[in-house]
C-alpha cells in the first residue's frame, strides 16, 4: 500500500476514508450492536475474568442471555506444524486460558453446561484432542466441574449417531446448507453458540476473526473430500476454496472464480446456517502477515493487549479490522484483503450487521485509543 495513502488513512479517518475506497455509499439500515474493548495485557487466569467480565458488563445483556441454557463454544485450535516453532496460543490460536475465564463467567451466569468444539485433525476423540492441542482439559473439569464442560472434535459426528443440515436461507453464495456435527444444532431458546477467535491476518480473507472462526466449524468427513469419510483429518480445500460443485450441501451457482471469491463467500454462508450470539476476539497477542506459520508468507507477532466482545460479529469484526489500523469498509482485491473479497462487506449485504464502524457503538476503549496498526500484508 503507497505510503500516502495510509498515512492518510490514519489521519482522516476510518469512515472517511471507507467510504471513498468502496466507492458506495454504505447502508444505513443494517442490524448493528454495541462491541466492548477492554485492555488485557497477560493471559493471567484472574485478570483475564476480569477483562471479560468487563466486557460483558459493558454489553449489559450477557447474563439474560446464557441463562439457563447450554452454550457452545467454537475456538480456533489448528494443530502446530513441523515448520512451527512459536507457541500456537501467543500466536495463531484462541488460548484455553481465554475460553476457560469466558466459560467460567457463562456457569456463573447461570449456564447449563459448556461445550468447547472446533475441527481438529486428530483422531484420539473429543477430550483427548482437545488435550493433545496443548488445552489443560484436568484444569477445566477440576475449575469448571467435570459435569459442566465438554470438549467435542467436530471433524465428524463424534458424540451423535447422526449429523444435521444446517441451511443457509435465501440467496446463499455457494452452499444452500451445510451437514454439521449436531453440536450446532440447536434453537435460539435453547443454546447460545459463541465464537472465541485470535484477532489476525489472513493469507486470503485479509482477516480471520469472529466470522471466520466458523470456516472450521465444516467437519472434516463432509468437506475434506468429495465423499463422507469419517476418519478424514483433512482441510476444506477442494469444497471450500475451490468450491467444487460436488460437495454436500452446494448449490447450483456456477463457481465465483478462485480462492479469494469463494473463500469469503463461504465464510457468509456459514455464519448464516449457525448464526453467532456472542464474539469475543483475543488480541492481546497475534501473529500478523497471515493466519500462521504454514502459509509460509512472512510473518510478526505483534502484543495489542486486547479483548473485544459484542452480540453482533459483523460489527465486532468491523471494529477488530478498524483496531488493527484497516478499513472495514474497503473493495475487494485491495488492502487488507488483497488477495479476495472483503468478507464483512458480503455479510452486510446479506443483513447479518453493519461493517461501518460510524454506525456501531464501541464501549470501553474507543477505537483511536485502542487502534494498533499493523502493517501492509506481504501480498499488498
Amino acid at each position: 500500500m503507497p505510503a500516502i495513502t495510509r498515512r492518510t488513512f490514519l489521519q482522516t479517518g476510518i469512515a472517511a476514508i471507507g467510504a471513498s475506497a468502496a466507492g458506495a455509499a454504505v447502508r444505513s439500515d443494517l442490524p448493528t450492536a454495541p462491541v466492548a474493548i477492554d485492555r488485557c495485557r497477560k493471559y493471567e487466569p484472574a485478570l483475564l475474568r476480569e477483562s471479560l467480565a468487563s466486557l460483558f458488563d459493558a454489553l449489559g445483556d450477557v447474563a439474560s442471555l446464557v441463562s439457563g441454557k447450554s452454550v457452545v463454544i467454537k475456538v480456533v485450535a489448528h494443530p502446530p506444524s513441523n515448520i512451527d516453532s512459536l507457541n500456537s496460543f501467543l500466536c495463531y490460536n484462541s488460548h484455553p486460558e481465554v475460553v476457560k475465564a469466558a466459560a467460567r463467567l457463562f456457569l456463573d451466569a447461570g449456564a447449563t453446561r459448556v461445550t468447547v468444539t472446533e475441527n481438529i485433525y486428530s483422531t484420539l476423540g473429543g477430550k483427548a484432542d482437545f488435550a493433545a492441542m496443548g488445552y489443560d482439559t484436568a484444569a477445566f473439569e477440576s475449575e469448571l466441574g467435570a459435569a459442566r464442560v465438554v470438549f467435542r472434535n467436530c471433524r465428524n459426528r463424534e458424540g451423535a449417531a447422526a449429523y444435521a443440515d444446517r441451511p443457509v436461507g435465501a440467496a446463499s453464495y455457494v452452499y444452500d446448507f451445510f451437514r454439521l456435527n449436531p453440536v450446532f444444532d440447536f434453537a435460539d431458546a435453547d443454546g447460545v453458540f459463541v465464537s472465541i477467535a485470535k484477532m489476525k491476518n489472513h493469507q486470503i480473507a485479509g482477516v480471520t476473526l469472529a466470522l471466520k472462526n466458523l470456516f472450521g466449524m465444516a467437519p472434516s468427513a463432509w468437506y475434506g473430500q468429495a465423499t463422507q469419510n469419517e476418519n478424514s483429518t483433512s482441510s476444506r480445500g477442494g469444497g471450500f476454496h475451490n468450491a467444487e460443485p460436488t460437495y454436500t450441501g452446494r448449490n447450483s451457482h456456477a463457481s465465483y472464480g478462485g480462492a479469494g471469491d469463494n473463500v469469503p463467500r463461504v465464510i457468509v454462508d456459514l455464519n448464516r446456517a449457525r448464526p453467532i450470539h456472542l464474539a469475543i476476539l483475543d488480541g492481546i497477542t497475534m501473529v500478523y502477515g497471515s493466519e500462521g506459520p504454514w502459509t509460509r508468507t512472512p510473518m510478526g507477532v505483534a502484543a495489542p493487549g486486547l479483548l473485544l466482545a459484542g452480540r453482533n460479529p459483523v460489527c465486532v469484526d468491523a471494529v477488530a479490522t478498524a483496531v488493527m489500523g484497516y478499513d472495514p469498509l474497503g473493495p475487494d482485491y485491495r488492502f487488507p484483503w488483497p488477495e479476495g473479497c472483503n468478507h464483512l462487506a458480503l455479510a452486510a449485504a446479506k443483513g447479518i450487521g453493519t461493517n461501518d464502524p460510524a454506525l456501531i457503538e464501541v464501549r470501553g476503549v474507543p477505537i483511536a485509543d485502542a487502534r494498533y496498526d499493523l502493517p501492509p500484508t506481504p501480498n499488498t
